[in-house]
């Protein structure tokens, strides 16, 4: 019946639930959150998880890219910050989402990517993206942007969605093995908070000069033709 999202666990069923499926501690909290927000019905979007996968039997902390694909289509997302050693989307179904999504929907996406190993593959993005759609070429350039930031802050690879809109930030953290992403983890809300106070105050900082210094090192905006 949980399985069939016809019953919700009460918190002791949880509790049993995660000793007999190893969860660690942030994985028992994530369950049991989403199972009392459940009952509660959030909108989509509106908070930092979506329970809905725990009643079509996905457990949020391990969801596919086609199901966080179609949550996201839902929340209707403004605006992406993808922090990544390397961009993931270069080929298969992970490309053809981004490039659907930059040519048919409202989502602008800012990649804060490794100077060290990024700038190479943005750019071969680029280029793949203006090849499918030529003539889209500006919409491209306007929906596209990157930074390139120190390979400290490169150490985890995760998304914020809707950055600096109360009530609707939300963050992944992607999983992914061998450059091969498998599923997401939902970032917790205090989680999300650090790393948007972080990146915010740098990305306006550079729409005003395209390099700045700071106490973590050099960013450098660019525009990947």
């Amino acid at each position: 019946m949980f399985e069939a999202g016809q019953r919700l666990p009460s918190p002791k069923v949880i509790d049993k639930l995660a000793e007999a499926l190893g969860l660690d501690p942030f994985q028992t909290q994530q369950l049991q959150l989403i199972s009392t927000y459940s009952r509660e019905g959030p909108i989509i979007g509106e908070q930092w998880f979506v329970p809905e996968d725990v009643l079509m039997g996905t457990p949020i902390f391990l969801r596919n890219v086609r199901q966080e694909a179609a949550a996201q289509r839902k929340a209707k997302i403004s605006e992406m910050w993808i922090v990544t050693s390397r961009p993931l989307a270069l080929e298969g179904k992970m490309y053809e989402g981004l490039r659907d999504r930059l040519l048919h929907e409202e989502t602008t996406f800012v990649y804060f990517i490794d100077s060290t190993s990024g700038e190479s593959p943005i750019r071969d993005l680029r280029r793949r993206l203006n090849a499918d759609a030529p003539a889209q070429g500006a919409r491209l350039k306007e929906k596209l942007h990157c930074v390139l930031v120190p390979e400290s802050l490169c150490l985890y690879h995760y998304g914020i969605c809707n950055p600096g809109q109360l009530a609707r930030m939300f963050g992944r953290l992607i999983v992914y093995a061998s450059g091969i992403p498998l599923g997401f983890l939902s970032m917790d809300s205090q989680q999300v908070s650090r790393a948007y106070q972080l990146l915010a105050p740098i990305y306006r900082r550079l729409q005003l000069e395209p390099e700045i210094t700071t106490d973590y090192g050099k960013f450098r905006k660019v525009f990947p033709d």
